[in-house]
């Protein structure tokens, strides 16, 4: 702290001050300033929020150079995987804008997908775009054709077939133990 100056006083922005930031807020980094004024005037309460907010009333910005996210050009094709998903082609169509690239495959071919529809890969290989490979679907019949090549293992449909039986035994307990109460003895048929 400088000599005579009171624990709680404010910080003097004298000329001396506001000529060193002058000369040195486009060379240096706010640290690097905060240290300086800490040199030049013995007191150790500026810090890069006092420099940051002198440079501001000042006007004194350095340009940035560099970019905050990475940018790719629209075309661009990318392999994503998203947690517990498939990797599967992106590609970007607009300045933020990313499809799946089977979609766009799609259409660039066939025109726009109908709505209520999806794109399927007939081999399941979601990597493979080709136009031979696709093909549109419902909802529906694309669940039915994709469970095709899921290839579950006889334990685990026994496991997860006696915790359906359960749950589905619990609810049909529930709803006729609710009917007896409220005397209405035909609603648990349901």
């Amino acid at each position: 702290m400088a000599v005579g100056a009171k624990k709680n006083s404010p910080l003097k922005r004298t000329s001396e001050v506001i000529d060193y930031v002058k000369k040195h807020a486009l060379k240096k980094e706010d640290k690097d300033i905060v240290l300086g004024l800490r040199r030049l005037t013995g007191d150790k309460r500026w810090n890069k929020k006092r420099v940051y907010h002198i440079r501001q009333q000042l006007g004194l910005f350095k340009e940035r150079t560099f970019t905050t996210r990475r940018t790719y050009p629209i075309g661009t094709i990318r392999i994503h995987k998203g947690p517990n998903r498939p990797k599967e082609k992106r590609i970007k169509v607009g300045p933020v804008k990313w499809v799946g690239y089977s979609r766009y495959v799609w259409e660039q071919h066939n025109g726009p997908i109908l709505r209520g529809c999806v794109i399927v890969h007939l081999d399941n290989d979601k990597m493979n775009c080709d136009i031979g490979n696709l093909a549109m679907m419902t909802h529906k019949e694309a669940g039915a054709y994709v469970t095709r090549f899921v290839a579950y293992d006889e334990e685990w449909r026994k496991r997860t077939g006696e915790g359906v039986l359960d749950a589905n035994e619990r609810k049909r307990r529930k709803v006729a133990a609710n009917a007896y109460l409220t005397h209405r003895p035909y609603e648990f048929s349901r």
